[in-house]
């Protein structure tokens, strides 16, 4: 129970049909009397609402000032050929290639790929019922882990390169983990037997979090 008074956040997901497009929205109400499924007929679709508390809810991305320093280098480095060679018309480096090459680099790697990066974040969301997760863009819609999946879940420290080879969507004999910084994450073992290890920052809040949900 959430003590009366504070607010929990809720997901409400709408289902049209069996094989239908889902909508996801993240929705505030103050504890009480919130109803968890509601099922309504309109037309040809049977639509239905599910609701479900929302104990942890976390956003990570890769915001460090070093990685965000790296990412700047190509731009840089791209950005002054560009000038010097197209704008200016003095030749780049030693063994000059042709203008167009720098017309696709320069947006490619010295701006798409950069974006593209820093537009990668992990969400995770503990709640009523299980585990949600999202590595976006990896990710379209949040990866749902229901309870009855789970064998074992718990918070451990881990060693994200000699684990995994490092962060973000990432393979190891350990199994697969969806990670963005440091070496903190939810440690899932499924009925499967497969192994998924989420990175968190906030490691003793999620903790708590999967006592609450009945998880921990």
């Amino acid at each position: 129970m959430v003590p009366g008074g504070q607010k929990v956040r809720y997901i409400e997901r709408e289902y049209r049909g069996i094989w239908g497009a889902e909508s996801v929205q993240l929705l505030e109400y103050s504890n009480s009397d919130k109803v968890k499924f509601m099922s309504l007929h309109t037309g040809q679709h049977r639509r239905v609402i599910m609701t479900h508390k929302v104990f942890f809810r976390e956003t990570q991305r890769f915001n460090q000032w070093w990685f965000r320093v790296i990412l700047a280098i190509p731009f840089v480095i791209l950005s002054w050929g560009f000038v010097q060679q197209v704008i200016l018309g003095k030749p780049w480096g030693d063994n000059p290639g042709p203008d167009w090459m720098l017309w696709v680099t320069l947006p490619v790697f010295g701006i798409g790929f950069p974006a593209f990066l820093l537009s990668i974040r992990l969400t995770t969301e503990i709640r009523e019922g299980g585990i949600a997760v999202q590595l976006f863009p990896f990710h379209w819609t949040p990866q749902e882990i229901r309870v009855s999946d789970i064998a074992e879940v718990g918070i451990r420290q881990y060693r994200p390169i000699r684990e995994y080879g490092g962060w973000g969507l990432r393979y190891g004999p350990g199994g697969k983990a969806l990670n963005i910084r440091g070496n903190m994450g939810i440690q899932l073992v499924l009925r499967t037997g497969k192994r998924l290890l989420i990175g968190t920052q906030r490691a003793q809040e999620a903790a708590a979090a999967l006592k609450v949900a009945g998880l921990g």
